[in-house]
């Protein structure tokens, strides 16, 4: 899949929405904490961006199996665009998962247990926003539990990875 066709499909221009709280999150931690960990930023960053382009990934495969307009499926949602085959998209989230849930494991070893349940709270709420028999995003609470897992959520880890003794 030509990096195109694959940003289209994660919507790149969109990961400005978890580039915001990541940031409020860093700079927060070097202001009122006076810590700032290089290492530990750059891999909750990448394992963040990651994860945000696999809940993307995610709510377009969901959107395109779902889809009951032929018009939709074929010349809006990219995967119909672009002809991509849905089995390549799976494999694509699968391995975008294991990749952002092992960099979320090191942040743990690095940090302390406690990021492991918040990371988990997170992971959850971004696969079932979109996947699964009753989207979280269906539900009447879905917007603001999205925006508090992208809000607060992102800006607490961002802070946290930070800290130097978090215990």
């Amino acid at each position: 899949m030509p990096i195109t066709t694959f940003f289209k499909l994660v919507e790149i221009q969109t990961k400005l929405a978890s580039l915001f709280p990541f940031l409020l999150g860093t700079l927060f931690a070097a202001y009122y904490f006076n810590a700032f960990n290089l290492v530990n930023t750059l891999i909750f960053f990448v394992a963040m961006l990651i994860f945000d382009m696999t809940t993307t990934a995610i709510n377009n495969l969901m959107d395109y199996q779902k889809a009951k307009d032929k018009g939709y499926k074929d010349e809006v949602n990219v995967i119909g665009q672009e002809k991509i085959s849905e089995k390549l998209i799976i494999r694509l989230i699968i391995g975008m998962l294991i990749a952002a849930m092992l960099l979320g494991i090191l942040l743990v070893f690095r940090t302390n247990i406690i990021l492991l349940v918040i990371g988990a709270g997170c992971f959850f709420i971004g696969v079932f926003y979109t996947f699964g028999p009753i989207p979280i995003s269906r539900m009447p609470l879905g917007e603001p539990i999205s925006g508090l897992v992208m809000g607060f959520g992102i800006f607490f880890i961002a802070a946290f990875v930070n800290v130097k003794d978090p215990e």
